[in-house]
Formats: structure tokens, sequence, C-alpha cells
């Protein structure tokens, strides 16, 4: 199974952070946050039908596959926003070496195909998906094919730099396939795409 690594590290600047849309937008005034909590352990459920219609309009714009929410890809994208968040950092490895083809078996998903986009410093999930699509390794990823599942998390750390981190992971499970023989393969080609932002 191979693994291949294309990262795309571009500086990003506080400024980055969700034009036009306020602290008290996403709080709700009341410092409860619309996009996870008030510490480095929040995840976007509630986000969900938004983020799903999002990535799924883009894909079907390009004759692609839809993807559906995985818990295990839910927990692996959860998993490192709240890494990167803890540590400040913006990166396809985590604190303790992992990268995302590791982090989806770690919480069992065993898959064919995997990718993965992080982006720091956006308060608005709109604004992360669409830059997303503006950037082309970022994009390839999105079209990521075949793909069937996806999981997406945002932790917010109010005193680090970036504030906000985003994760999303997209991915294809490992399905036995039939050689000719009618017998069991158990090698797939894993091409895993994984892209900062």
């Amino acid at each position: 199974m191979r693994v291949f690594i294309i990262i795309s590290i571009s500086l990003i600047a506080a400024g980055c952070v969700s034009g036009g849309v306020s602290e008290e937008a996403i709080f709700g005034g009341a410092g409860e946050a619309i996009l996870g909590g008030t510490d480095v352990t929040a995840v976007v459920p509630q986000r969900m039908p938004e983020a799903s219609k999002l990535i799924n309009a883009y894909r079907l714009k390009k004759g692609l596959g839809a993807v559906s929410e995985d818990p295990h890809l839910m927990k692996a994208a959860a998993e490192h926003a709240r890494d990167l968040a803890a540590v400040a950092k913006v990166s396809q490895y985590g604190s303790d070496g992992s990268d995302p083809a590791v982090r989806a078996r770690r919480v069992g998903y065993v898959f064919s195909n995997i990718g993965e986009n992080v982006s720091a410093g956006r308060a608005s999930l709109t604004e992360v998906i669409q830059a997303w699509i503006d950037s082309d390794p970022h994009r390839r990823n999105l079209e990521l094919e075949p793909a069937t599942h996806f999981g997406l998390a945002h932790a917010f750390s109010p005193k680090s730099y970036h504030r906000h981190y985003w994760v999303l992971v997209l991915g294809e499970p490992r399905r036995a396939v039939r050689g000719a023989e009618g017998g069991d393969s158990g090698s797939l080609l894993s091409m895993g795409r994984f892209s900062i932002r």
C-alpha cells in the first residue's frame, strides 16, 4: 500500500479570519460558539448538513459521486483538529508524527483511498470550503475519486495565533477485490493527497 503526499504550505495571516464574519456572529453574542466550543475539543456536528451540501454540490458539478459523513473519519478529523489547536500549528502531521493515513487507521477506517485538507485562521465554514476550491492541491482532494465518505472538524483555541483550525478527510473504504481465480486480493493501492491552506 502506497500513500502519496502533496503538501502545499501557504502563509496564513491572522487577517484570513472570515472577512465580514464578526466574533459576535460566530459566538452568538453569548460566548457559545456555533462552530463548536470555546476550547480545543470543538467539533462541528451541527454544521454537517451544510458541509455535506457544499462539498457534494462541488463534487456533483465535477461529475463525481456524493460523499457521506462517516463516524470514523469524523473522529480522525476531530482528533487532528484538536491536536493542531493545542499546539497552535498547521500541518498534515500530528504532534505524535502521525499522517492522515495513520490517523484513519487508528480510528478503524481501513481505506483504499484517503485525502485530507487542513486550514487555519478562517472562522467561516463556507469560506474554508471556498478557499479549498480555489486552491489546486485542495481542489484535487475535494475531487478525490473514488471517495464515498468524509469527516470534518473544527477546533477553536482563542489564545492561539490562528484560533480556528479545520480538518477535512475524504476516503474510500477498502473492499475485497475478486481476482481472476475468484480469490480475494488483500492489496489495494492507496493514493492519498494531503494539503494545507
